[in-house]
């Protein structure tokens, strides 16, 4: 139907009369349905964001500590996480994780509300591409990995595998502003990630780079990495076989530290059902070749019972010949993740 301008009241109109009503519903319902079509494929694309957890305390005694106090197993963590598909095979992704002191609900560190991950990224084919704060390639594939006790409590050998104690250590655990590539085919897996210095004064770029391979009981992994102070350098390996009634597991490191001293360690650890529970043990080993000094020098020995899938109590004891005084430490602890 044409319109071309007002009727005249003497002129006759034979076109069919549509009254407003069936005229907007005729207008509005199309466009409904488009929207909800269009809501519907966008909810689809969108993939359930996971909130999780964990609390882990325990009562006991560091090595080096001559007090009993409360103490923070793992660390205990807050996290969101979640993908988007973006079709065609593509998604995105999203790491948040908070740390935390469960016994007073500070801050495990007071500048970095999301301490641990903080990353954005996507994901297909060719691979993963992370932008943001992330465990280096070298410390999730090989340093994490070699530990029985996981880095966590008085039985923890991350100093013997990150290459020293807090402040001097060759490996940073972490990126603040990492650009990071990985990819996986079949039990290959390969990391890269690169952090610049973003012109901060004395600072170089660093990078850290890992390849591991599993295969039934065996997986096996190399890495290098570089943090961003001067002269530090850590190269790794590590190797274990088993499952979880009987795993046994090497490492080896070397490397230069940040005063450019000569640094090698080794350990070994193994851990198997005994009895309800599952018992581990390891010797971790570390030497500062240039002053001639042992860094670690530690024997550790836990047992752990899973109340369930969530739920862990545990005890653990360590020696460590490197320390003149307070050679000993113990904890008992539960942890619980949600």
């Amino acid at each position: 139907m044409e319109w071309n301008g007002p009727l005249d009241v003497n002129t006759t109109c034979n076109a069919p009369f549509i009254s407003p009503k069936i005229y907007m519903k005729k207008i509005i319902l199309p466009f409904a349905l488009l929207s909800a079509l269009s809501f519907a494929q966008i909810a689809a694309a969108q993939s359930n964001v996971t909130v999780y957890g964990s609390i882990d305390l325990g009562v006991g005694r560091n090595i080096g500590d001559d007090h009993y106090s409360m103490m923070q197993g793992a660390a205990s963590r807050l996290g969101f996480k979640g993908q988007e598909d973006l079709g065609g095979g593509l998604k995105a992704s999203f790491h948040l994780q908070h740390r935390y002191q469960a016994d007073t609900g500070a801050p495990t560190n007071a500048t970095k509300f999301w301490h641990a991950d903080s990353w954005v990224g996507l994901e297909g084919s060719y691979g993963q591409v992370r932008l943001g704060r992330m465990f280096t390639p070298s410390y999730q594939y090989v340093m994490l990995p070699a530990d029985v006790f996981e880095h966590s409590r008085v039985s923890s050998n991350i100093t013997t595998q990150t290459g020293g104690k807090s402040g001097a250590s060759t490996s940073p655990y972490r990126f603040d502003n990492g650009i990071n590539y990985n990819i996986q085919r079949g039990g290959f897996r390969l990391g890269v990630t690169f952090a610049p210095n973003e012109d901060v004064p004395g600072a170089k770029n660093a990078y850290s780079a890992a390849a591991s391979y599993a295969s039934g009981k065996f997986y096996v992994a190399a890495g290098t990495e570089s943090q961003s102070k001067e002269h530090t350098s850590w190269n790794t390996m590590t190797a274990h076989w088993g499952d979880q009634s009987l795993k046994v597991r090497g490492f080896y490191g070397a490397g230069k530290n940040i005063d450019n001293q000569s640094i090698r360690s080794y350990s070994v650890g193994a851990s198997g059902k005994v009895g309800i529970g599952t018992l581990k043990a390891s010797y971790a080993r570390m030497d500062n070749r240039d002053l001639n000094t042992k860094v670690q020098d530690k024997f550790a020995l836990g047992y752990y019972y899973a109340l369930s899938k969530r739920t862990t109590v545990y005890t653990d004891i360590a020696h460590d010949r490197a320390f003149t005084s307070n050679r000993n430490g113990f904890d008992v602890g539960m942890m619980h993740w949600f």
